[in-house]
């Protein structure tokens, strides 16, 4: 692939991504993460319905089961991981 010719928006970009590089990667974290097309696609569907975006779906899914999980402990009704999964994998078989 031919690299394209330098412009000032360019050089410009690429001066500021040098600059504030390290200062970006601190404040923020990329998950380099994959689920099944099927699932994507449902998920993408619902956001869409619902105008929300991927960061309030995962702060609002990480609400959720945190307060859940604080529920069913207080209940003496321990919860693990597995238990997660498990209802993480059946709720998609049938959706």
């Amino acid at each position: 692939m031919k690299k394209l010719k330098d412009t000032p928006a360019r050089l410009s970009r690429r001066k500021y991504e040098e600059v504030h590089k390290k200062e970006r990667k601190e404040q923020n974290k990329v998950w380099g993460t994959s689920i099944p097309r099927y699932i994507a696609e449902k998920i993408d569907a619902f956001l869409l319905e619902t105008h929300m975006s991927k960061v309030d779906l995962i702060l609002l899914g990480h609400m959720y089961l945190k307060e859940t999980i604080k529920l069913l402990d207080s209940k003496d009704e321990k919860v693990y991981e597995n238990d997660l999964v498990k209802v993480f994998k059946e709720y998609f078989a049938f959706v």
